[in-house]
């Protein structure tokens, strides 16, 4: 029997005076033990620390899943909120917030490589700083492709340079020497000279009308015959004759020797203009 069946029954029913009293003393024993149970009830205890928000069934959020709107409403209005799986990937941006309406602090981003317990993951392209590549060779050169990606050259050596190519990466290579020019490559230098030892060189040789042969016949003061001299004879024919020279062999050494013939018997006081180059 409920309180409220219980006073309706004492104040309904016929009973003697002493039988109301009696009942009646019962329902308001029985009011206050109500209260007294209801307000000693005690809920659940908080959760430690503040609000613990919880998806339906009690359970705490999976992995990746983020506490979110559930329709699009001013910040001071009242709002649905769930668990739900973020749309894509991206950088958390934060348009504008008004005074006091909410903060968001973000730490460091570590930009080592998620194996070394950073934050980064595969190759960091050009278009975002990086160079676009997944290693790079040591001593090497950085530059970029046409599609935006690093090369780079092997490890130069003593002396070499990048040296341009249209439409492809640059080659390592040596500077040439050339005609009378000695290069010397160092660490960290090239050296240019000119060689004043091998420079072009001429003599002047009278020729006989008794001879067309000239055998061991020696360079400039100076000047050392090599394997890969060249020489070159014009004939100064003093009676203005049609007369040619040919060299017909040449012994290297210091200074070395050389020999030719004429193409005919010369007028006298003719002469053979030489020429030497290394």
């Amino acid at each position: 029997m409920t309180f409220f069946q219980l006073m309706y029954f004492v104040f309904t029913t016929k009973l003697t005076t002493t039988m109301r009293t009696l009942y009646s003393t019962l329902a308001a024993f029985a009011l206050v033990a109500f209260f007294a149970l209801t307000a000693n009830a005690q809920g659940p205890a908080p959760f430690a620390g503040g609000v613990k928000l919880q998806q339906a069934g009690a359970t705490n959020p999976a992995n990746g899943l983020t506490l979110t709107a559930k329709n699009t409403v001013a910040y001071t209005a009242n709002v649905g909120l769930a668990w739900v799986q973020p749309a894509g990937n991206g950088i958390l941006k934060v348009a504008n917030f008004a005074a006091n309406a909410g903060d968001i602090t973000i730490g460091a981003l570590n930009l080592a490589s998620n194996g070394a317990g950073g934050d980064v993951t595969g190759i960091l392209g050009v278009t975002n700083g990086g160079t676009g590549a997944s290693s790079l060779t040591g001593n090497g050169v950085l530059t970029m492709n046409a599609g935006g990606t690093a090369l780079v050259s092997t490890a130069l050596t003593n002396g070499q340079l990048l040296i341009g190519s249209t439409g492809a990466a640059p080659t390592a290579a040596t500077l040439t020497a050339g005609t009378g020019i000695t290069i010397t490559n160092g660490a960290g230098s090239i050296t240019i000279a000119s060689n004043t030892a091998n420079i072009t060189n001429k003599s002047r040789i009278a020729l006989s009308a008794a001879a067309f042969s000239y055998a061991s016949q020696a360079p400039p003061a100076g000047f050392t015959i090599t394997a890969t001299t060249v020489i070159n004879i014009t004939v100064l024919e003093a009676g203005g004759f049609p007369i040619t020279a040919t060299v017909t062999a040449i012994t290297p050494g210091a200074p070395g020797t050389f020999d030719f013939v004429v193409s005919g018997y010369p007028t006298a006081a003719s002469f053979a203009l030489v020429t030497f180059q290394n």
